[in-house]
């Protein structure tokens, strides 16, 4: 078995691919920004690590030691080639329902709160897992790119 990739890996990684990025950390969780400039608050989501579980969201089971989550948007269309119909928007408290166990280690899912916005997740990745997410992990910056010009007016 592969050894699981640190997440202080992933977050080098993250800084030295990405541009224009700012990182913020609030309830666990390390959030990631499109900011170019500096022109908006925090900027457009688009990559986190959450290392806990949260009030609205035990699906991941993140109280294992060691289990992380790195979570980032995907475009509709490869959230649909990749996992089928985007689900419902669960209500308070749950998680969508797709007939998978979300909890899988090393495995890409669709988010399991956020699912249904077009969220994906995978829960320690190895590095070979991580490796080929890169693609999409590059999907959602680009996504987050558009997100900011579109609210900035800018390019």
């Amino acid at each position: 078995m592969q050894e699981i990739l640190k997440k202080e890996e992933v977050i080098r990684w993250i800084q030295k691919t990405f541009e224009h990025i700012s990182m913020k950390e609030t309830y666990g969780e390390i959030s990631f920004f499109y900011n170019k400039g500096n022109s908006l608050a925090n900027g457009i989501y688009f990559l986190t690590i959450k290392e806990s579980d949260g009030p609205n969201d035990k699906s991941s089971r993140l109280d294992r030691p060691g289990v992380y989550r790195l979570s980032w948007q995907l475009s509709k269309d490869t959230f649909v080639q990749k996992f089928g119909p985007k689900p419902t928007r669960p209500s308070k408290g749950n998680s969508i329902d797709v007939g998978l166990k979300l909890d899988e280690l090393d495995l890409h899912l669709p988010h399991s709160v956020y699912g249904w916005m077009c969220w994906s997740m995978v829960l320690s990745p190895t590095r070979n897992t991580f490796a080929s997410l890169k693609p999409t992990i590059m999907e959602a910056y680009e996504i987050a790119q558009k997100k900011f010009s579109k609210k900035t007016n800018s390019t």
